[in-house]
Order: structure tokens, then C-alpha cells, then sequence
């Protein structure tokens, strides 16, 4: 396919199975990052407004693995200097992990709480596998 064709095709492209999508809730903006492992975290770093508050989300289910030592394979400090806010299942590892890197942040109990703590305007999200699933079933999975 010549990449003429492509291209304005490609810029069409607002969701990718959830990925990067925009949902809404009471004025608020939430763009849904998913990543899965460190490389996944620091693309997700790599895309993020930096002028928006983050919302950072992370479960240890099955799919995605029980052991969060990999968090600790993460270079966080790119986070610091903006609104950073930490919820999941395992939001006290994620937590402990930010606070050695010096990142500081707003520990909440659900998706729901971190949200609400937003102004409303635009907020990037990223979560692992399953704290993404959930997000978007929050939102009805239309996404």
C-alpha cells in the first residue's frame, strides 16, 4: 500500500482495542493507556501530556502476573513535577515504588475516587492489563 494512501487513513485511527481512547465522565477527559510490562510503561511515558495530571493504575491478576517486581524495573522520575495519582489493587507497591523514585503522588482507593479528584478537563490514565479492563468496563467496555 503506498504510504500516500495510508497515512490520512492511519491519522483516522482514535482507538486501537481501548487503546488510546478518550472517555468521559462528568466533564472529565480520560485518555487509557495501556502497559503491560516496563517497556509498555515507558511508552506510555513517552506519549503522555505533560502538562495533564496522570492517573496510574495496577492489579496482579492472572493475566498479569502476581509478582510486581517489575515495577521496580520502571524508571518513574519522568513523572515528576505534575499531578500524580496511584489506584489499583496494588496501588501500595506502585506507591512505594514512587516514593523511592521521589515522584509525589495522591494514593486513592478506586479508579473512581482518582478521577473525581480531576478538574475537569483532560487526564491520561495508564494502567496494566487488567486495571485497564476494568477502566473501560466502568465506561461500558464502548470503547
Amino acid at each position: 500500500l503506498p504510504v500516500q494512501r495510508a497515512l490520512p487513513r492511519l491519522r483516522e485511527v482514535t482507538s486501537v482495542a481501548g487503546r488510546y481512547t478518550v472517555v468521559q465522565r462528568d466533564g472529565r477527559h480520560a485518555r487509557l493507556l495501556l502497559a503491560k510490562n516496563p517497556a509498555g510503561w515507558l511508552e506510555a511515558f513517552d506519549v503522555l501530556d505533560r502538562s495533564l495530571p496522570v492517573i496510574l493504575s495496577v492489579n496482579a491478576q492472572g493475566p498479569d502476573g502476581r509478582d510486581t517486581s517489575w515495577l521496580w524495573d520502571v524508571d518513574y522520575r519522568v513523572l515528576r513535577g505534575g499531578p500524580v495519582y496511584v489506584t489499583g489493587e496494588r496501588r501500595l507497591d506502585l506507591a512505594l515504588r514512587l516514593d523511592i523514585a521521589g515522584v509525589p503522588f495522591q494514593l486513592t482507593n478506586s479508579f473512581e475516587e482518582a478521577l473525581a479528584a480531576q478538574p475537569p478537563g483532560k487526564v491520561d490514565v495508564i494502567a496494566n492489563y487488567t486495571a485497564f479492563q476494568q477502566i473501560r468496563s466502568e465506561f461500558g467496555r464502548a470503547v
